[in-house]
């Protein structure tokens, strides 16, 4: 029942995180689908992760968490980030869109 409620709900904003998913980079799109996929407290600026989501380098990750940070996307939590909007987060892990 829950999850057929989750899914009600992610229907009902798919317009909206789709109108906020196109207004991003192709950058900020894989850092976002980066952060869905990991578990909370991964280090963005690793190499790892950068390499894995194509983010290029670590400079370039910090300017790609600066603008989401400035557009209210992401948060920090403890020396990481994570997704503002839980259900966003779903709705991106649920999509499988880069």
């Amino acid at each position: 029942m829950i999850r057929a409620a989750v899914r009600i709900l992610l229907d009902r904003e798919t317009y909206a995180y789709t109108m906020l998913w196109e207004s991003l980079t192709i950058p900020q799109k894989r850092f976002l689908k980066g952060l869905a996929a990991e578990a909370a407290g991964v280090k963005v600026f690793g190499g790892e992760f950068v390499s894995r989501y194509g983010l290029g380098s670590p400079s370039n990750a910090q300017r790609v968490v600066e603008a989401l940070l400035a557009k209210d996307v992401i948060d920090r939590d403890d020396g990481s980030f994570l997704i503002t909007d839980r259900f966003f987060r779903l709705w991106i892990q649920s999509e499988q869109i880069v």
